[in-house]
């Protein structure tokens, strides 16, 4: 059946510390929204931003304010390898139903690098593990060949969050892996991909638009679970347009917690450097937004 996860936005305190209020505000938000699955400390968590204690802070909380309501998965992939390995760890003991690990980034690599890279880890972490696939951001692609590989390997590798913007990629690696493995997890990573992914028999989304229209993007998943044609179309074109939102700011998040604080869902605008506060052009699209969902709420 289709799933939306919603890679969940870190609520922050305007002296940068966690606001964990407000994250207990934001996982009964998404619980009360029936969504599949919460994702903590993905890049929409800015998790690069953390050092380990409050990550396993996060982790703590998360765990039991949730309360197995709803699965819950932790992004713990570090730069140093012994620190992803002992977060992870750590994540499975506390609770979390599976670890989403992104390789390094910035430095690139060789196909059997990242093999190499994700074979070591997955021997030393006992649970589940979901690969983070972020060609942008990593500087390389994890292939479905590696991913295949990888499986065979390692059965605590259990899914994939590819976050690659052409479908086509993702609709390949169904292809490719799913012919050998269909219980393996295929999400992709992009709000605008969920329908075509699906339909090509991925298992949905990790989305952070679901941080804003978590009933919407939900709804969609319902939809095509009932073959409901018009209604599937009404709300994908209703996420096309919400798409704007990830261009506002680079990167997304001031953008998405401006637009949650003015639609009274209580949450600072604040994020960590690179990340910068919205100007006023930024606003004035950010609020255009607002408007076309309040007008047009499904």
């Amino acid at each position: 059946m289709a799933q939306y996860l919603c890679p969940m936005l870190t609520a922050l305190n305007l002296d940068g510390t966690v606001d964990f209020d407000g994250m207990h505000r934001e996982y009964e938000r998404l619980i009360k929204a029936e969504i599949d699955g919460i994702v903590i400390l993905g890049s929409s968590g800015e998790f690069y931003a953390f050092d380990e204690k409050t990550i396993l802070e996060i982790v703590e909380d998360a765990v039991k304010y949730v309360d197995k309501r709803v699965k819950l998965f932790a992004g713990t992939g570090r730069m140093s390898m012994d620190e992803t390995i002992r977060i992870s760890n750590t994540a499975v003991e506390l609770g979390v139903d599976a670890v989403m690990i992104v390789g390094p980034y910035y430095i690139q690599t060789s196909p059997r690098g990242i093999y190499e890279y994700y074979n070591t880890i997955a021997k030393e972490i006992n649970g589940d593990i979901y690969i983070y696939n972020y060609p942008e951001n990593t500087g390389y692609d994890v292939s479905g060949d590696t991913i295949l590989k990888l499986i065979e390997e390692n059965s605590n590798i259990i899914g994939l969050k590819d976050t690659v913007p052409a479908a086509v990629h993702t609709e390949d690696l169904i292809v490719k892996i799913k012919e050998k493995h269909q219980d393996f997890k295929i999400y992709t990573g992009y709000d605008n991909n969920f329908v075509s992914v699906v339909l090509s028999g991925g298992d949905g989304c990790i989305g952070a638009l679901s941080n804003v229209v978590p009933e919407i993007c939900k709804g969609l998943a319902i939809d095509i679970k009932n073959g409901d044609l018009e209604s599937i179309t009404v709300k994908k074109r209703f996420i096309d347009r919400l798409m704007e939102l990830y261009t506002v700011s680079v990167p997304f998040m001031p953008a998405m917690k401006y637009l949650l604080n003015s639609m009274g869902v209580t949450m600072t605008e604040y994020c960590f450097y690179p990340a910068e506060w919205l100007d006023l052009r930024q606003i004035e699209r950010v609020e255009s937004l607002k408007k076309y969902i309040l007008k047009n709420s499904i």
